[in-house]
């Protein structure tokens, strides 16, 4: 899984560290960028602290058979194998706990120097992300790039400043937007300190959800036919789903991307003068 799971996995380690006072150690531990300057977090077994599940995982099937003190069910209910790959069949019940990320003062420095090279402060745009990862659900949070175009001329011509943060790396080939400035090569960190400091930010259900919700940054999030408006939910979101009892499929699923096409263009923007409170 991937850096979206890092967020609610600190979302639920603070409430727990504020609770008993114990720094968390993680298990099921990988290397996260999302868990650096994180002061409540361990990975010194001989310091005090209390074991929490960063994955999904039921209590008994952790990494080398470990117990956790707190055991949470995150937002999968059951893993189903079948002969087309594997899905999930969400958790609806899971809240998620909104998780503020911790930036050190030279990323916050290099935020503000690369703010001094654009038109407007940060908090003038409104951030478009029609650059989701492809690779574990493969291909079925794509709501296409048309209607990404389309959204971001849309604002553009209703007057509003429009950034997308392009990244690198495989997977992420889709052209440059027009009527919007492509912000290239900003290392990951600094691009979601600027993130957390937009106006607005639109997106495919993901990672920017959850930075969005612990920046208190209002966010429109698509979900299409790949998961119910209850998935992963946010107070301050405002999200856009078909609710007609999505499966979360890993594998390659053309009735999930028809099914994302149903939310217009029109709907997302309509939700995104909503969230503005025009």
């Amino acid at each position: 899984m991937g850096l979206g799971d890092d967020m609610l996995f600190l979302g639920e380690a603070e409430k727990i560290h504020k609770e008993t006072g114990k720094k968390v150690f993680p298990v099921n531990y990988r290397r996260s960028a999302i868990f650096e300057n994180v002061d409540f977090l361990t990975f010194d077994r001989n310091e005090e602290h209390v074991k929490v599940n960063v994955t999904n995982q039921p209590p008994t099937c952790l990494r080398d058979g470990e117990k956790v003190d707190y055991h949470i069910p995150y937002y999968v209910k059951e893993e189903v194998h079948t002969k087309n790959g594997m899905h999930f069949i969400w958790n609806e019940d899971y809240k998620p706990v909104p998780f503020k990320l911790k930036f050190s003062q030279e990323e916050l420095r290099s935020r503000d120097r690369r703010e001094k090279h654009m038109p407007a402060p940060w908090s003038e745009y409104i951030v478009v992300n029609p650059d989701v990862k492809n690779s574990f659900f493969k291909g079925n949070k794509n709501w296409g790039f048309d209607n990404w175009q389309k959204l971001t001329t849309k604002l553009h011509e209703a007057g509003h400043l429009v950034v997308r943060f392009k990244p690198s790396g495989a997977g992420y080939d889709e052209p440059m937007l027009k009527n919007c400035a492509n912000i290239l090569e900003v290392p990951l960190r600094i691009a979601l300190a600027i993130k957390s400091k937009v106006k607005l930010g639109v997106t495919f259900d993901g990672l920017l959800s959850h930075v969005w919700a612990g920046a208190e940054v209002p966010c429109v999030r698509i979900c299409g036919g790949f998961m119910s408006s209850k998935t992963l939910h946010y107070d301050n979101n405002l999200s856009l789903a078909l609710n007609n009892n999505p499966i979360g499929k890993c594998y390659p699923s053309q009735d999930i991307i028809e099914a994302n096409k149903k939310i217009t263009v029109d709907m997302v923007y309509d939700a995104c003068m909503k969230q503005l409170n025009y």
